[in-house]
């Protein structure tokens, strides 16, 4: 049986003191989790030995951890039981100032750092480009002599009781005093967590979310670096956990790729969508700076891009604003809109509607107005509850009259007598109302003559002409036995 290392003390083991080596990490076991280590000044080695650690556990690697990387400098503890040794703590080599051959105008130059095995001090030009990342100092000039020798490492300034966790690339983890936590990445991507207030700060160039019921993406357009990259902010939405793909695609800022519409097939009373645009210069002109769209199964989550080129006739909604102010709305489905106080609809342009089937009602009155021209046209237009026709300027006509009986006195006398009129009576509408162009006849002057015969000497023609002023009528016979005409 191989006896263990018993530390070349011969004493028996626990009875021996424990010794501590500074040693360089030399190589790193990441499957194990053991290094490989030499010794500063004897130059002993130590072989797949593990890392001690604030606290840990067998139970699903439980604990706190770290893989050290090679160059690191340690202190590797060897136990007073002959145990193995391990690694027990890491420090910060020393950064030296003094005694060479650079200029001290500027302190920082003279500052080298022990960064090989030897502990020899290296020479080399620290402001140059291979002076080994984190040996300089970042807090400014050393005031040089005072101070001999630093221990920062190219850790940051911090304030007394934050405890800081940093990698090399930029990342970093830090408690500051007072509670404030920070996490990032880099500058331009952490979060700030703030206790006053219960404050959540985020800072980010390009921000994604997933969730099993879509994505976030808020940034700047992929692509190659030019100066004022566009910036667009994406929601994807599914309507259940389990789909492949987005239902609802929310995009803003600068639009990307807004979904074209595309043509309308079959009757073009209505227009299409795509022309619509054109014609209104929405997304042309200007670019997009919201659109909304619903499409079922249409939208890949996350990047939003079309799951398929059939996207766009899919589409049972569409939602389009650009810069400019114009506005774009296009569903499958119906629209209700209900408000309880007024509404008001103004626009310096033109109105255009156009339905199947249309109905505008008012429960007290409607004025309906144009200053120039109000313009009514259909196959049939109705006025009311109205059945009875409209006649128009130029329009023929023809008036049935009935006959009539008419009674009085001739000089004391009473007489009577039937006036009859050729019917029916034809003519034409020559006036008329000129800001209506349609009128009910009531209204109408008509231009006819009407011949019949009747006595000229007969003394009840001004009582035939005070009832009937518009008409020179003739009529056939009186209680007098007079004939003739009215001239």
């Amino acid at each position: 049986m191989t006896r263990r290392y018993d530390g070349g003390g011969g004493r028996s083991e626990g009875q021996r003191p424990s010794k501590m080596v500074q040693c360089r990490v030399m190589n790193v076991n990441l499957v194990n989790y053991t290094v490989d280590c030499i010794s500063q000044f004897d130059r002993h080695y130590y072989y797949d030995i593990q890392v001690s650690s604030p606290y840990m556990h067998y139970n699903s690697g439980e604990g706190i951890f770290v893989m050290p990387d090679v160059g690191a400098v340690c202190f590797v503890c060897i136990p007073s039981d002959s145990s193995p040794p391990f690694v027990n703590s890491f420090i910060m080599p020393m950064q030296q100032a003094g005694n060479t051959s650079k200029p001290l105008g500027n302190p920082d130059d003279a500052i080298t750092t022990s960064i090989k095995s030897n502990q020899l001090v290296d020479q080399g030009d620290l402001t140059g480009t291979d002076a080994p990342q984190g040996t300089r100092s970042r807090s400014g000039k050393v005031e040089f002599p005072h101070n001999d020798a630093r221990f920062d490492g190219g850790r940051p300034e911090i304030k007394p009781g934050d405890v800081f966790m940093k990698g090399r690339d930029g990342n970093f983890v830090i408690l500051h005093r007072g509670g404030v936590l920070q996490i990032g990445g880099s500058s331009l991507a952490q979060r700030i967590y703030i206790p006053l207030a219960n404050k959540i700060f985020d800072v980010s160039g390009d921000y994604e979310h997933q969730n099993v019921g879509g994505a976030i993406k808020w940034g700047i357009q992929e692509g190659p670096s030019i100066d004022n990259p566009a910036a667009q902010h994406m929601e994807t939405y599914r309507l259940f956990a389990n789909d492949q793909f987005c239902d609802i695609r929310i995009a803003k800022g600068k639009v990307l790729n807004p979904v074209t519409e595309p043509p309308k097939v079959g009757s073009t009373f209505f227009g299409d969508s795509t022309s619509d645009l054109q014609n209104a210069g929405i997304g042309t002109t200007a670019p997009v700076v919201m659109e909304v769209v619903i499409a079922p199964g249409g939208f890949k989550a996350g990047t939003g891009d079309l799951a398929n080129p059939a996207v766009a006739k899919q589409m049972t909604m569409h939602f389009i604003m650009d810069r400019a102010g114009g506005v774009f709305i296009r569903s499958e489905g119906g629209c209700v809109i209900d408000f309880k106080k007024g509404l008001s609809l103004k626009g310096a342009g033109s109105l255009s509607l156009a339905f199947d089937n249309a109905e505008l009602k008012a429960k007290t009155s409607m004025v309906v107005g144009g200053q120039a021209l109000t313009e009514v046209s259909g196959d049939q237009i109705r006025l009311g509850s109205g059945t009875q026709p409209v006649a128009r300027m130029g329009d023929s006509v023809a008036i049935v009259i009935p006959v009539a009986q008419v009674s009085g006195l001739l000089n004391g006398s009473p007489f009577t007598g039937v006036i009859t009129i050729a019917t029916p009576a034809v003519g034409s509408i020559t006036t008329g109302n000129p800001a209506v162009m349609a009128l009910r006849c009531p209204l109408l002057s008509l231009n006819l003559l009407v011949l019949f015969p009747y006595r000229p000497a007969c003394p009840g023609l001004s009582r035939l002409r005070s009832r009937c002023p518009r008409y020179s009528p003739r009529f056939s016979s009186c209680s007098q036995g007079r004939s003739g005409s009215v001239p």
